[in-house]
C-alpha cells in the first residue's frame, strides 16, 4: 500500500511524466516484457574470460526476481533470454 501512496504523491505534485524518446521506450518495453534484462544489466558484470554456472545464475536471477516481485521464469527460458545476441 505505501508504494501505491507513493505513487499517487507523487503523481500529484508532478503529474504524469512519460518519453517521447523511442530508444527509451523500447527499453522501457524490454525492462518490463525480459526482466532477465533488467537483471543482467544491475547485478552482473560482463567479463569475457568469466565462468559463472548457469544453476548459480538462475538461483541469483530467482532471489533478485522474488526482492523486486518481477515475473518468474524457467531456467530454460532465463538461460535463453541471456544468450540472444542484442
Amino acid at each position: 500500500m505505501s508504494l501505491d501512496w507513493e505513487g499517487v504523491k507523487r503523481v500529484s505534485t508532478q503529474g504524469f511524466t512519460y518519453t517521447n524518446d523511442p530508444e527509451e521506450m523500447a527499453k522501457r518495453y524490454t525492462e518490463r516484457s525480459e526482466p532477465v534484462v533488467l537483471f543482467l544489466e544491475e547485478c552482473c558484470e560482463e567479463d569475457f574470460d568469466g565462468f559463472e554456472r548457469s544453476k548459480e545464475l538462475y538461483a541469483a536471477y530467482n532471489a533478485w526476481a522474488r526482492l523486486k516481485r518481477k515475473k518468474r521464469m524457467s531456467s530454460k527460458r532465463v538461460h535463453h533470454s541471456y544468450a540472444k545476441p542484442k
